[in-house]
């Protein structure tokens, strides 16, 4: 009979504790257990979830059609969405009972990964799909770093994020790009946005390319500080954003003055954000600013979409490479 070292026992222990569950679907409904890790979904089937995950997640494998029903979940993830659906899979939740889903500081709570061809062209066939049905609630949330704040902060929060889609149609953040061009925002220096108290006025100040962090790199997570801010994280955060600017506006924000991010995804690299950055105005002051529709045949369309992303306390859609903020 082989025998087998104490030691050696142990690290096949640690490294089977350490690996993600990966769960395979036989006959009927199988139940996920998050008591090993994160879990992987990797064989089409239906499975079930609930109960608190301790801050594991669920991942689709692409190429996998499965079915999910949770009821009573809570995923509170530890790092990134609580779940992710990748291209070319598909994935039915069905809801029952209460269930929360969050995702990590940056990140969506539910990721759907879209497909690309070389062009970076949508491929619709090939990108992720996902279908919500049942009788429960779903809370979906992106993480923000601060659970007492909505994401992206609140109207009237020290630091407000709008966060949205870099349509290739030109809608929604679609156009966000040209503000790369510091002839464009010399042009163009501010913007409005129409909430249900009145319309306010913004000027630029900024714009940066970045992208989110990895768990343990150093650096600004701007992402996470959406909310109040205090005087040492409103400075840090204004000389993040001027030292990192692609231009320089000359302008510094004054104390007291609303913060607002415009953030899209960007393919500069992986997990790219292009950040726009503004400056609340004053009533005295916001008819010296002209301001320009990022998309002027579809200004309706454009503000509508800012609105909706706002007034939502979660996303359920992230473009390739992406899944954050």
């Amino acid at each position: 009979m082989k025998r087998y070292s104490s030691a050696g026992v142990l690290a096949l222990f640690l490294v089977l504790l350490l690996l993600p569950v990966v769960v395979f679907a036989s006959g009927g409904a199988t139940a996920i257990d998050f008591k090993g890790g994160s879990c992987t979904i990797s064989a089409d089937g239906a499975y079930t979830a609930a109960g608190d995950s301790g801050g594991k997640t669920i991942t689709v494998e692409s190429g996998v059609d499965a079915q999910l029903s949770i009821s009573g979940l809570t995923i509170d993830s530890e790092s990134g969405p609580a779940i992710y659906v990748e291209a070319g899979a598909t994935l039915e939740l069905i809801v029952n009972g209460e269930n929360t889903l969050s995702g990590s500081a940056g990140f969506a709570g539910i990721c759907v990964e879209p497909a690309y061809d070389d062009s970076w062209n949508y491929d619709a066939y090939a990108s992720a799909k996902l279908y919500i049905s049942g009788s429960g609630t779903l809370s979906v949330n992106g993480g923000d770093g601060d659970p007492n704040d909505a994401f992206g902060g609140g109207l009237d929060d020290d630091l407000f994020i709008i966060y949205a889609h870099n349509m290739k149609n030109g809608t929604m953040f679609g156009e966000l790009d040209r503000y790369r061009q510091q002839e464009f925002r010399d042009e163009n220096p501010g913007f409005t946005l129409t909430t249900a108290e009145g319309t306010r006025s913004y000027e630029i100040f900024a714009a940066v390319e970045t992208r989110v962090l990895y768990e343990n790199e150093q650096g600004l997570r701007w992402y996470g500080m959406a909310g109040s801010l205090d005087a040492a994280g409103r400075a840090e955060l204004i000389d993040w954003l001027l030292a990192s600017s692609l231009y320089d506006c000359g302008i510094r924000p004054g104390d007291g003055e609303q913060l607002v991010l415009l953030c899209t995804c960007s393919y500069h690299e992986a997990n790219g954000r292009f950040l726009v950055a503004a400056r609340r105005l004053s009533l005295n002051r916001s008819s010296t600013i002209s301001v320009y529709s990022l998309r002027k045949r579809a200004t309706a369309a454009f503000y509508a979409g800012c609105l909706a992303l706002l007034l939502a306390s979660s996303r359920l859609y992230c473009p390739k490479r992406s899944c954050c903020a």
